[in-house]
C-alpha cells in the first residue's frame, strides 16, 4: 500500500474556488484570520506577506508564507 501524500501549488487564479470547495465561506471570514494571527504569535518577526496554497493528493490542504526563511 502506497501511503505517500504528494502536493501540488493551487494556482492563483483557482485559489479562491479551491478554499470555497474545502471551507466555504468560513475560510475568508474565519479561518484565515486565525491563521495570520497563529503565525503572529509564533513568529514575532511576521508582518504579513503572500502566501502559498497547496491541495494534496489525499484530499488535505495546507498554505504556507512564501518566503525564504523558517
Amino acid at each position: 500500500m502506497d501511503n505517500i501524500v504528494t502536493r501540488e501549488l493551487v494556482a492563483e487564479a483557482h485559489r479562491s474556488d479551491h478554499v470555497n470547495q474545502l471551507f466555504g465561506i468560513h475560510f475568508p471570514l474565519q479561518l484565515e484570520p486565525v491563521i495570520y494571527g497563529i503565525t503572529e504569535q509564533m513568529a514575532p518577526d511576521y508582518k504579513g506577506g503572500y502566501w502559498e496554497f497547496f491541495s494534496l493528493s489525499n484530499g488535505g490542504f495546507y498554505m504556507a508564507p512564501d518566503a525564504n526563511r523558517t
